[in-house]
């Protein structure tokens, strides 16, 4: 049983050559799979402006921001001992206050640093081809 053919307006009859770096290719080749199309399906779609949408999920490991979120961690179960101790005995000391303004202190400033941070690997998560 032969092939059903295709409808005359589905039918590609004309041939665009394209040429892409070895990265480029790479790249379209991957869109194309994440968008479960053949490469040239893809590039029909990506060309006839039917809207792809692509999500990319974007990785840093940066030591800066794995410290600081360690040192957030340590200056969170300290804040969590020194509210126990003062839910216990209800009271506060100078000693309590000075540690309480001191772990706040720090995570004033680590915001500003992962602020600092973020600012410079700002970036969209999600690409729209138009």
């Amino acid at each position: 049983m032969a092939r059903p053919k295709k409808e005359p307006e589905l039918v590609t009859t004309h041939r665009v050559t394209i040429r892409f770096s070895d990265t480029q290719y790479a790249v379209i080749s991957e869109d194309a799979k994440r968008a479960g199309l053949p490469l040239a399906d893809y590039l029909r779609k990506l060309i006839a402006n039917h809207g792809l949408t692509l999500s990319y999920k974007i990785v840093r490991d940066d030591k800066a921001i794995h410290d600081l979120t360690v040192a957030l961690g340590r200056i969170g179960n300290n804040l969590n001992q020194i509210s126990r101790y003062y839910h216990q005995h209800g009271a506060t000391t100078p000693g309590i206050e000075k540690d309480i303004s001191a772990c706040i202190s720090k995570i004033y400033d680590m915001s500003a640093r992962l602020d600092e941070i973020e600012g410079a690997a700002d970036g969209d998560t999600e690409t729209h081809c138009q």
